[in-house]
């Protein structure tokens, strides 16, 4: 597994190089943008995120207030639960 894995990073370096793409099945995977609204945030008030990309990505979405994380593995684009903050700021 660890020769295989090995083997996909080396071609992901060394197609470009050789002028050639990424094949479609590995570059679909990525996560383009986070976007919160409202920017500054209030004070107990719900703030909408958005998780903009495309295919299956898992990611951690840390909200930076003491608050446990999100983890999750989703198809792009993908809307979390909104999050309040307990004071206002960005």
């Amino acid at each position: 597994m660890a020769s295989v894995r090995k083997l996909l990073l080396a071609l992901l370096f060394i197609l470009p190089v050789l002028g050639l793409g990424i094949p479609a099945a590995l570059a679909a995977e990525r996560i383009n943008a986070l976007n919160a609204a409202p920017n500054p945030t209030f004070a107990n008030k719900p703030v909408t995120f958005s998780v903009q990309g495309t295919g299956n990505c898992h990611f951690r979405l840390n909200f930076g207030d003491g608050t446990p994380p999100l983890t999750a593995t989703v198809p792009l684009p993908y809307q979390p639960p909104t999050h309040s903050y307990p004071r206002s700021g960005t």
